[in-house]
């Protein structure tokens, strides 16, 4: 197989695993979401959730290999529930439990 084959199966490797990916975070992000709005979680689980949302929520790395042609979406959905779970650790008072 020449270059161009090789070249062509690697985009669309790259692209499929992209995809699967992006379902996997936007699922996890939409379930901690709704458990949270629900009073569904604990003050470990929201302290682990907000803790992964500051890390990843600006990488324009992550967000086009999660998100592929879709990286604006997840900076718009991490960005809100950046927002939502960093004030319910205000709320719950939760940055002097959990420091990092």
């Amino acid at each position: 197989m020449n270059y161009l084959g090789w070249l062509v199966i690697s985009l669309v490797a790259v692209v499929v695993l992209s995809f699967i990916t992006r379902s996997k975070n936007s699922k996890e992000m939409d379930r901690n979401r709704r458990a949270l709005l629900a009073g569904e979680l604990n003050d470990r689980q929201i302290a682990n959730a907000y803790r992964k949302l500051d890390t990843y929520r600006e990488s324009k790395f992550y967000a086009v290999i999660a998100y592929g042609f879709f990286y604006q979406q997840y900076f718009e959905k991490a960005n809100e529930d950046y927002v939502l779970f960093k004030a319910e650790m205000q709320k719950r008072e939760l940055f002097k439990q959990y420091p990092y």
